[in-house]
This record gives C-alpha cells, sequence and structure tokens, in this order.
C-alpha cells in the first residue's frame, strides 16, 4: 500500500506534489482567537470613555479624601475647580497654607499634570461651583454638582457626602 498519492502527468502516473493547506480544526482555532482579541482589543482603541470614567473616579477621590482630611483634622480643606483641572488646598483659598498630596502619587494636587487635578485630553469639568470648602465637620460651604462627561459628582448639603 502506498502513502502518497498518484497523479496523471503527461500520461504517466506519478506522485503528486506534497498537499498545502490548513486542517479544519486549524481554521477554526484561528477564526476563535481573531474573536477573541476583537472583543478585547477594539474597545481600547477609543478610550476617551476609560480617560473620562478615570478622572471622574479620580475627582470623586479628591473630593472624598478632602473631606476625610477636614474632619480628621478640624480644619478647612478647599476643592477649586476650572474647566481643565482641580485643585485641593488647605485653608479657605487656593493655594491658602498648600496643596494637599495626593496619597496614590505623593504629588500636590495642584492642577499642573496627570494624577495631580489636571484632566487629560479631551476631558473638561462642568460645573456651577467654583470652589467647595469642607469645615471641620465634613460640611460644604456650597453644595452642588459637577460633570465630568457622562459622568455627574454630586456634593449633598449638610453632609458632604460625595457621590
Amino acid at each position: 500500500m502506498c502513502s502518497t498519492m498518484m497523479c496523471k502527468q503527461g500520461g504517466q502516473w506519478s506522485p503528486c506534489a506534497s498537499l498545502r493547506g490548513f486542517t479544519l480544526i486549524e481554521l477554526v482555532m484561528v477564526m476563535l482567537l481573531l474573536g477573541m482579541l476583537a472583543i478585547v482589543a477594539l474597545p481600547r482603541f477609543n478610550d476617551a470613555g476609560f480617560r473620562e470614567y478615570g478622572y471622574a473616579e479620580e475627582t470623586l477621590s479628591a473630593l472624598r479624601y478632602a473631606r476625610q482630611t477636614a474632619i480628621a483634622g478640624n480644619a478647612h480643606i478647599t476643592v477649586q475647580f476650572s474647566a481643565d483641572a482641580f485643585r485641593v488646598c488647605r485653608g479657605d483659598t487656593c493655594p491658602g497654607n498648600g496643596y494637599l498630596n495626593n496619597p496614590a502619587v505623593g504629588q500636590p494636587w495642584d492642577g499642573s499634570a496627570k494624577n495631580r487635578g489636571r484632566a487629560p485630553e479631551g476631558v473638561s469639568i462642568v460645573t456651577t461651583l467654583a470652589a467647595v470648602t469642607f469645615d471641620g465637620l465634613g460640611r460644604p460651604h456650597t453644595s452642588g454638582s459637577l460633570t465630568i462627561g457622562s459622568h455627574t459628582l454630586t456634593i449633598e448639603p449638610e453632609t458632604g457626602y460625595v457621590h
């Protein structure tokens, strides 16, 4: 029994050239891998939503940290907003008695760079609040909300709860 296929070439039978191609299992595996890659990687190419969400979470964390620091130190802490940044300061005004440090990076929240209050490219803060000052009981002197893209952060009156 012969293990190679025979082909007729020029009136004579001779061994065929080796067969080339992919098996069905190989094709299915490649299609599965491409499908998984598309599901995971393609949404990452449009990262504006991720930057917006990340900055909204950073701002939320900064507001909550400012409130907690005001309570812990029985002092006034101010968060000042502009269209492209926020600043967190000790006292009733910014810079007041200096900027509060972002505990995650050890740098001041002075609005000068990423992780320091500066909004990423294409992300902005929309608010009617120029600044929020928390007193020693965690109460804001002014309350309201601010919008970062599709995310709205609310500062409750009396309690200062930020959500």
